[in-house]
């Protein structure tokens, strides 16, 4: 077989294998018609509702709105600030993301190399005949270590905490 022969069957298994690989049509976004507001259902009327489609929105459009930009009602935004400051199981929830968090950073860290050192002082007779000198035996040491990922151990751990933080 000639080798240009190869190399266009080659081409054509690869383009044909990556288009195989697509699976259904692009996203084209849904009409809906809904309200221009949504203070209460008895003010909607036939001039409020507006049309879109969802795929014009933006995706973190509401991702990044803080809820008080959403519902500006200051006798409800009292009510909830009142209630996450002294509601103790969402206390407790948030100090166990916050804990989650920590335990991912430090899982994350076991992909990285480890250096370490030591050093100590030792003061005495190292002679082992009676004698009054002592001697002082000064000592260091110091390490590298790192373990390679080849078979995802840290990878899956990581994935783990993260699972548990999420």
């Amino acid at each position: 077989m000639k080798s240009w022969m190869k190399i266009s069957i080659a081409i054509g298994l690869t383009i044909f294998g990556l288009q195989s690989c697509k699976v259904g049509k692009n996203y084209q976004g849904s009409e809906s018609e809904v309200p221009q507001g949504f203070r209460s259902l008895d003010q909607i009327s036939a001039d409020t509702i507006m049309t879109m489609n969802t795929d014009s929105l933006a995706i973190d459009s509401a991702r990044n709105l803080a809820w008080s930009d959403i519902v500006s009602d200051p006798m409800l935004d009292s009510l909830i600030r009142r209630g996450l400051e002294y509601n103790q199981d969402v206390q407790i929830a948030a100090e166990r993301v916050i804990q989650a968090q920590y335990a991912l950073g430090a899982q994350k860290a076991e992909l990285l190399p480890k250096i370490g050192y030591q050093s100590g002082l030792s003061t005495g007779n190292f002679q082992f005949v009676p004698s009054d000198q002592n001697s002082n035996i000064f000592t260091g040491f110091g390490t590298v270590n790192w373990e390679l990922d080849i078979w995802g151990k840290y990878r899956r751990l990581n994935d783990a905490k993260r699972a548990e933080l999420l």
